[in-house]
Protein backbone atom coordinates (compact mmCIF):
# COMPACT_ATOMS: atom_id res chain seq x y z
CA UNK A 1 0.00 0.00 0.00
CA UNK A 2 2.89 2.41 0.76
CA UNK A 3 4.43 1.82 -2.69
CA UNK A 4 1.04 2.57 -4.24
CA UNK A 5 0.88 5.90 -2.38
CA UNK A 6 4.47 6.73 -3.32
CA UNK A 7 3.95 6.18 -7.05
CA UNK A 8 0.63 7.96 -6.97
CA UNK A 9 2.27 11.00 -5.35
CA UNK A 10 5.12 10.90 -7.91
CA UNK A 11 2.65 10.82 -10.80
CA UNK A 12 0.60 13.68 -9.38
CA UNK A 13 3.65 15.86 -8.72
CA UNK A 14 5.15 15.12 -12.14
CA UNK A 15 1.94 15.96 -13.97
CA UNK A 16 1.33 19.22 -12.13
CA UNK A 17 4.90 20.53 -11.81
CA UNK A 18 4.80 22.96 -14.78
CA UNK A 19 1.32 24.21 -13.89
CA UNK A 20 2.43 24.76 -10.30
CA UNK A 21 5.41 26.90 -11.36
CA UNK A 22 3.25 29.13 -13.55
CA UNK A 23 0.67 29.50 -10.83
CA UNK A 24 3.30 30.32 -8.22
CA UNK A 25 4.75 33.04 -10.43
CA UNK A 26 1.28 34.47 -11.01
CA UNK A 27 0.54 34.48 -7.29
CA UNK A 28 3.92 36.08 -6.57
CA UNK A 29 3.35 38.84 -9.15
CA UNK A 30 -0.05 39.57 -7.66
CA UNK A 31 1.48 39.73 -4.19
CA UNK A 32 4.17 42.13 -5.44
CA UNK A 33 1.48 44.48 -6.70
CA UNK A 34 -0.69 44.31 -3.59
CA UNK A 35 1.64 44.00 -0.58
CA UNK A 36 1.39 47.15 1.60
CA UNK A 37 4.68 46.52 3.45
CA UNK A 38 6.57 46.31 0.18
CA UNK A 39 4.90 49.45 -1.15
CA UNK A 40 5.73 51.27 2.09
CA UNK A 41 9.37 50.16 1.89
CA UNK A 42 9.62 51.32 -1.74
CA UNK A 43 8.22 54.74 -0.80
CA UNK A 44 10.75 54.99 2.04
CA UNK A 45 13.55 54.32 -0.45
CA UNK A 46 12.27 57.18 -2.62
CA UNK A 47 12.07 59.46 0.43
CA UNK A 48 15.63 58.53 1.43
CA UNK A 49 16.91 59.30 -2.07
CA UNK A 50 15.15 62.67 -2.02
CA UNK A 51 16.60 63.53 1.40
CA UNK A 52 20.07 62.58 0.21
CA UNK A 53 19.63 64.75 -2.88
CA UNK A 54 18.53 67.70 -0.76
CA UNK A 55 21.51 67.29 1.56
CA UNK A 56 23.85 67.12 -1.42
CA UNK A 57 22.22 70.23 -2.85
CA UNK A 58 23.12 72.12 0.31
CA UNK A 59 26.80 71.37 -0.29
CA UNK A 60 26.80 72.47 -3.94
CA UNK A 61 27.47 76.06 -4.99
CA UNK A 62 24.59 78.39 -4.33
CA UNK A 63 23.64 80.68 -7.20
CA UNK A 64 21.46 83.72 -6.94
CA UNK A 65 20.61 86.23 -9.62
CA UNK A 66 18.57 89.37 -9.79
CA UNK A 67 17.94 92.20 -12.15
CA UNK A 68 16.03 95.43 -12.25
CA UNK A 69 15.03 98.12 -14.67
CA UNK A 70 14.31 101.66 -13.80
CA UNK A 71 13.06 104.81 -15.52
CA UNK A 72 14.61 107.90 -14.02
CA UNK A 73 13.69 111.55 -14.38
CA UNK A 74 15.92 114.28 -13.04
CA UNK A 75 15.03 117.93 -12.87
CA UNK A 76 17.59 120.64 -12.08
CA UNK A 77 16.37 124.10 -11.31
CA UNK A 78 18.53 126.99 -12.03
CA UNK A 79 18.04 130.78 -12.12
CA UNK A 80 15.31 131.12 -14.59
CA UNK A 81 15.04 127.71 -16.02
CA UNK A 82 14.68 124.03 -15.17
CA UNK A 83 16.58 121.30 -16.95
CA UNK A 84 14.91 117.89 -17.07
CA UNK A 85 16.76 114.73 -18.01
CA UNK A 86 15.17 111.31 -18.59
CA UNK A 87 17.18 108.10 -18.67
CA UNK A 88 16.52 104.40 -18.22
CA UNK A 89 18.67 102.15 -16.12
CA UNK A 90 19.16 98.42 -15.91
CA UNK A 91 21.14 96.45 -13.40
CA UNK A 92 21.97 92.75 -13.32
CA UNK A 93 23.41 90.89 -10.39
CA UNK A 94 24.63 87.28 -10.27
CA UNK A 95 26.21 85.70 -7.22
CA UNK A 96 27.92 82.33 -6.79
CA UNK A 97 28.66 81.19 -3.26
CA UNK A 98 30.50 78.04 -2.31
CA UNK A 99 31.28 77.20 1.25
CA UNK A 100 34.68 75.52 1.45
CA UNK A 101 34.13 73.65 4.69
CA UNK A 102 30.77 73.18 6.35
CA UNK A 103 30.86 70.11 8.52
CA UNK A 104 27.19 70.37 9.47
CA UNK A 105 26.13 70.06 5.82
CA UNK A 106 28.62 67.25 5.24
CA UNK A 107 27.37 65.27 8.25
CA UNK A 108 23.77 65.84 7.17
CA UNK A 109 24.61 64.43 3.75
CA UNK A 110 26.32 61.37 5.34
CA UNK A 111 23.33 60.87 7.64
CA UNK A 112 20.96 61.05 4.65
CA UNK A 113 23.15 58.52 2.78
CA UNK A 114 22.98 56.12 5.72
CA UNK A 115 19.21 56.56 5.99
CA UNK A 116 18.86 55.85 2.27
CA UNK A 117 20.98 52.69 2.66
CA UNK A 118 18.87 51.61 5.63
CA UNK A 119 15.65 52.13 3.70
CA UNK A 120 17.08 50.15 0.76
CA UNK A 121 17.99 47.29 3.11
CA UNK A 122 14.49 47.38 4.61
CA UNK A 123 13.00 47.23 1.11
CA UNK A 124 15.13 44.20 0.27
CA UNK A 125 14.08 42.57 3.54
CA UNK A 126 10.40 43.29 2.83
CA UNK A 127 10.80 41.83 -0.66
CA UNK A 128 12.50 38.70 0.68
CA UNK A 129 9.87 38.29 3.41
CA UNK A 130 7.09 38.61 0.85
CA UNK A 131 8.77 36.02 -1.36
CA UNK A 132 9.15 33.63 1.59
CA UNK A 133 5.56 34.14 2.73
CA UNK A 134 4.12 33.61 -0.75
CA UNK A 135 6.14 30.46 -1.38
CA UNK A 136 5.43 29.08 2.10
CA UNK A 137 1.70 29.70 1.86
CA UNK A 138 1.53 28.47 -1.72
CA UNK A 139 3.23 25.19 -0.91
CA UNK A 140 1.15 24.86 2.23
CA UNK A 141 -1.96 25.06 0.06
CA UNK A 142 -0.48 22.51 -2.34
CA UNK A 143 0.39 20.15 0.53
CA UNK A 144 -3.13 20.47 1.88
CA UNK A 145 -4.59 19.90 -1.57
CA UNK A 146 -2.36 16.85 -2.10
CA UNK A 147 -3.32 15.50 1.32
CA UNK A 148 -6.99 15.99 0.47
CA UNK A 149 -6.57 14.22 -2.87
CA UNK A 150 -4.63 11.41 -1.25
CA UNK A 151 -7.31 11.01 1.42
CA UNK A 152 -9.99 10.89 -1.27
CA UNK A 153 -8.04 8.25 -3.18
CA UNK A 154 -7.50 6.22 -0.02
CA UNK A 155 -11.22 6.43 0.66
CA UNK A 156 -11.99 5.25 -2.88
CA UNK A 157 -9.42 2.49 -2.53
CA UNK A 158 -10.89 1.42 0.81
CA UNK A 159 -14.38 1.43 -0.70
CA UNK A 160 -13.17 -0.72 -3.60
CA UNK A 161 -11.49 -3.11 -1.18
CA UNK A 162 -14.68 -3.24 0.86
CA UNK A 163 -16.68 -4.01 -2.27
CA UNK A 164 -14.15 -6.69 -3.26
CA UNK A 165 -14.31 -8.21 0.23
CA UNK A 166 -18.11 -8.19 0.11
CA UNK A 167 -18.00 -9.79 -3.32
CA UNK A 168 -15.47 -12.36 -2.09
CA UNK A 169 -17.63 -13.15 0.94
CA UNK A 170 -20.68 -13.45 -1.27
CA UNK A 171 -18.90 -15.87 -3.55
CA UNK A 172 -17.62 -17.93 -0.62
CA UNK A 173 -21.10 -18.00 0.95
CA UNK A 174 -22.59 -19.07 -2.38
CA UNK A 175 -19.93 -21.79 -2.79
CA UNK A 176 -20.48 -22.98 0.79
CA UNK A 177 -24.22 -23.24 0.24
CA UNK A 178 -23.71 -25.14 -3.02
CA UNK A 179 -21.69 -27.89 -1.30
Amino acid sequence: MNIYRYWLAVIIVASTQTAVAEDLITVYRQALQADPQLKSAEVKVEIGAAQKGQALGQMLPQVSASGNWSANKQTQRGFNRAITSNYNGTRYYVSFNQTLVDFAKFWEWRRASKVEDQYAAEAIEAHNQLMFDVVDRYFSVLRTDDQLNLTKMEKQSAQKQLEQEKEYLKQNNNQGENK
